[in-house]
């Protein structure tokens, strides 16, 4: 089963806290989240920081969610999305539809499968704590 990510925001009087957390969502609004010796928890993220994990790592064992940007050697940044994207089969010298994770990138106008990122690919942030990196 996939889980999902998103951002957590408490605030009190004196100080404020983010931080990202792992779980299964209730809502856009709330994640249920369980660690070892804790209780089941309901908490409230900020919905357009939620995303869902790719089931794949990075090159340093870090894992892949909707929104995180990934470089590769070459210092070539992608941004990771889910959803509908077109892409074209050399095999069959056709577009085809497809529906799952894809890698976009400001280096092409080609959206790229995710593929196997553990060999090639580092983690180097999100759309969300790095927005100067989205793809437009």
């Amino acid at each position: 089963m996939r889980h999902y990510r998103g951002k957590y925001i408490h605030e009190n009087k004196n100080e404020k806290t983010e931080k990202w957390v792992i779980g299964l969502p209730i809502n856009e609004n709330y994640l249920i989240t369980a660690y070892p010796n804790c209780p089941v928890t309901e908490i409230r993220i900020q919905p357009e920081t939620l995303g869902i994990g790719s089931g794949r790592m990075d090159c340093e064992n870090n894992e892949i969610f909707e929104g995180d940007i990934l470089e590769n050697k070459k210092g070539i940044r992608f941004e990771v999305r889910y959803g509908l994207y077109a892409m074209y089969d050399p095999f069959c010298d056709v577009m085809t539809e497809n529906i799952g994770f894809f890698m976009v990138s400001d280096a092409t106008d080609e959206f790229m499968p995710l593929g196997i990122t553990e060999a090639y690919m580092k983690k180097i942030g999100n759309i969300h704590d790095n927005p100067e990196w989205r793809v437009k």
